[in-house]
């Protein structure tokens, strides 16, 4: 490719960080889409997260212009922190985390990157993401609402949900040394980082073509699990995250603060029944700052009507779990 001056174009390095655990077939796949990218040059970041056995890739025949390495983590510290192991190693002028088990079509990275080179003022740009099993086989069937165009982050991320997965993202190198390191998280430490991304960068951009496949495999996601005492600690503390982030914030408004004060009940009940009180402690400290004196007043109201009768932890629980869903209806 030349430009007008017949001189090659020079391509910016992108990184892309995979975090690996167990189920090395599905790692492969990805790589391997990784690795039949039209754009050049690439560097792939493989963080293997302490897995049973010792991840390998023979990369002896990788095209030209692609870089492999594998770090392997000394312990299992989740997604969020095998994200920032990759982060801190990458040297790419753009970032993409690519999850394991999802992959990328051919054009992915070029039409990404071509997008933020066109508009400065974007800083990080999504695509239409589908659905496939386990077999590669593609499904007629959009990953959450990645068909549509969204061209701010907040207050659609906490008021709705994100409409784009974090393997269909690239974001620049700016935008990712300004929001800093990924939290040491099992679950939502997407939703967190990415709410600091918005405070950052609340421009985003929009791809309107399926360039990234994401694997429908439930069983084996922890955001599909059933709630366990770790991902509710998790949970509690990347909404405790969220919530100092957004306090105070031009985004402090009631659409967004009921959504967050709802999370921040709904976590701090789950932790009670996990015996996690230091984070529920945490959760209903920060819901404290952000109930003002009316609403404080008919919090504790409704926590003293449905407490009768029940013991503390339950009672508690339960008043939470109860309260939420007005918050959760607003």
């Amino acid at each position: 490719m030349v430009n007008d001056n017949h001189a090659p174009v020079v391509r910016c390095l992108v990184s892309v960080i995979i975090p690996v655990y167990k189920r090395f077939e599905l790692a492969d796949r990805a790589i391997l889409s990784v690795l039949r990218q039209s754009y050049r040059p690439i560097e792939v970041i493989v963080v293997d997260d302490f897995s049973p056995e010792v991840y390998s890739f023979d990369f002896k025949d990788s095209p030209g212009g692609i870089g492999i390495q594998i770090i392997r983590k000394s312990e299992n510290t989740g997604p969020g922190a095998a994200r920032e192991t990759g982060r801190a190693a990458s040297t790419g002028s753009y970032i993409a985390y690519l999850d394991s088990d999802d992959i990328y079509a051919p054009y992915f990275i070029l039409k990404c990157v071509d997008y933020l080179q066109a508009n400065k003022g974007v800083d990080m740009v999504y695509c239409h993401a589908q659905f496939m099993l386990e077999d590669s086989t593609v499904l007629d069937e959009s990953v959450k609402k990645s068909n549509e165009l969204y061209e701010t982050m907040l207050p659609y991320l906490l008021t709705h949900g994100r409409p784009w997965h974090s393997s269909a993202c690239v974001r620049t190198r700016n935008l990712v040394d300004t929001i800093g390191p990924w939290k040491s998280l099992w679950f939502w430490e997407d939703y967190e980082y990415d709410t600091r991304a918005a405070l950052i960068n609340n421009q985003i951009g929009y791809i309107p073509e399926v360039l990234c496949y994401i694997d429908k495999a439930y069983a084996y996601k922890i955001s599909h699990n059933p709630y366990s005492p770790q991902k509710d600690k998790s949970y509690g503390l990347a909404i405790y995250e969220i919530a100092q982030n957004i306090h105070h914030s031009s985004y402090d408004v009631d659409e967004v603060k009921n959504k967050v004060i709802y999370h921040l009940m709904k976590s701090a009940a789950r932790n009670l029944d996990h015996g996690n009180a230091d984070i529920a402690q945490k959760n209903i400290g920060i819901l404290l700052k952000w109930v003002d004196v009316l609403s404080m007043n008919h919090f504790f109201l409704r926590i003293m009507t449905l407490c009768k009768g029940l013991k503390m932890g339950k009672l508690l629980s339960r008043s939470l779990r109860k309260i939420s869903n007005e918050y959760r209806r607003n």
